[in-house]
């Protein structure tokens, strides 16, 4: 209350008072003494803890989580080295540690913007690092199946000991003569990629590319003398398996192989006859067509782009179908259950908002990763959810696949959240609190009393 409403206040009480009117009763000024001792403490209460607050936020832990996971972070099956767990939660923390040497990762998030692509290597158990790579590459990446090794364009990263497997020499020679291409794909064992691309030169190079993890590289010869193949992975350790088009559509496709050291690549391969796969309008002709074999090779699940109006013609959404790379048997897509269905699936297919992101595996099930990762025909609840702030990077995962269980991770997400949402809140209420108090001090200071005119008296 302000001196001129206590002035006002005290002068009604006297008038009041000379007009033989009742005093305030005590109850109603104890309780209005109460109610403003408790908003003074409430005030200053607010303030130490937004204090507190800001405090914990700027001294908060960042770096890896301590979470409990073997310490090497993979487990052997089948003889293949597969991590032990995957991060169910992504976020970004208030300070990204750079380290070219982070340890072994299970995915991988290159975030690309106008200077270049920052790359972030996300453990088992969620926490981030940035890589210190000059790789622009975004779509020709992968993370190896034990997520030791990351292969982006012709060169392989160790994220254990922070070297590289190419040497100099070799891969100025590799990047003089041929362009990588979207297509990287990891050996189940871990031990070499394969990177697609085209090039030129006398004699002409072949389709790609196979680089080991001791430096080694190997030539792949052309497919049935230079026909344009649609890339699909390993069926093992040591062979590669591609698709080539019968046709004008993807309605008839031709599997072929070629294992390590063969001069050339199998012929008369299975036939896959997807009746599913959109087409142009007047052509008929997929605009991108794309295959990912399982990681125990057991499946291969092929994508293509669909455009909003039905056709090929704006990359918008995909359509997928699940076949058998050995037989060419096309397996349909399996229900929210894992069951898959009986009979000629050769028409079914699935479709999902997006185009552009690998899809991952899990159990033998393909994931969708675009816009979230989530089962396909499963419900829409995310296996993994990425922070927005990283731009809705592609996740490129270790050896495509979800291995091992996840790891909440809830710890980082609520950092997260209190760097994005409670700093700028705890920073106005501040001011909010600083602004009150100086106006309060301000309407309590002391009004300088005024003059009054002199009075003559006269002593009787």
């Amino acid at each position: 209350m302000s001196p001129t409403e206590l002035g006002t206040a005290l002068r009604d009480l006297v008038d009041g008072v000379e007009d033989d009117a009742l005093a305030p009763a005590p109850a109603d000024l104890w309780r209005h003494g109460s109610r403003r001792r408790g908003r003074t403490r409430a005030v200053a209460g607010l303030a130490a803890a937004s204090v507190a607050a800001m405090v914990a936020l700027l001294a908060w832990p960042a770096g890896e989580p301590r979470a409990s996971v073997p310490a090497d972070g993979t487990r052997v099956v089948d003889g293949r080295a597969r991590l032990t767990a995957f991060p169910e939660n992504v976020a970004m923390p208030p300070s990204t540690p750079t380290s070219s040497r982070p340890g072994r990762a299970a995915l991988v998030l290159p975030v690309a913007d106008d200077d270049g692509v920052n790359w972030y290597a996300v453990a088992p158990t969620g926490g981030v690092s940035r890589l210190p790579l000059a790789a622009d590459s975004v779509e020709s990446s992968a993370l190896s199946p034990d997520g030791r090794w990351l292969a982006t364009g012709h060169q392989l990263h160790d994220l254990v000991d922070g070297r590289d497997a190419i040497d100099a020499d070799t891969l100025a020679a590799l990047e003089n003569r041929r362009t990588p291409s979207t297509a990287v794909w990891w050996s189940p064992d871990s031990s070499r990629a394969y990177v697609a691309g085209f090039g030129e030169g006398s004699p002409p190079p072949g389709m790609g590319v196979v680089l080991d993890v001791d430096g080694g590289v190997t030539e792949v010869p052309l497919l049935l003398g230079g026909i344009v193949a649609v890339d699909a992975g390993w069926l093992d350790d040591e062979t590669l398996v591609s698709l080539a088009g019968l046709g004008p559509r993807v309605e008839r496709l031709q599997i072929h192989t070629w294992r390590v050291g063969d001069a050339d690549w199998s012929t008369g391969g299975p036939i896959v006859s997807w009746l599913g796969g959109p087409r142009d309008g007047d052509g008929g002709v997929v605009s991108v067509l794309r295959a990912s074999v399982s990681p125990d090779g057991s499946r291969m699940v092929l994508t293509a782009s669909l455009g909003r109006d039905g056709t090929a013609s704006e990359l918008s959404s995909t359509r997928a179908v699940v076949v058998d790379p050995r037989t060419g048997g096309v397996l349909g897509l399996p229900s929210a259950d894992g069951a898959w269905p009986s009979g000629d699936q050769s028409g079914s297919y699935a479709e999902w908002e997006g185009w552009g992101c690998r899809p991952a595996w899990r159990n033998g099930l393909p994931l969708v990763t675009d816009h979230g990762v989530r089962p396909v025909n499963g419900p829409d609840d995310e296996l993994v959810r990425v922070s927005s702030r990283f731009g809705g990077a592609c996740p490129v995962f270790a050896g495509d696949e979800l291995s091992g269980s996840g790891v909440p991770n809830t710890m980082a997400v609520w950092e997260e959240r209190a760097w994005v949402f409670g700093l700028p809140l705890l920073v106005v209420a501040l001011v909010g609190l600083v602004g009150w108090r100086a106006s309060r001090r301000r309407n309590r200071w002391r009004e300088r009393p005024r003059w009054l005119p002199m009075i003559y008296v006269q002593r009787f």
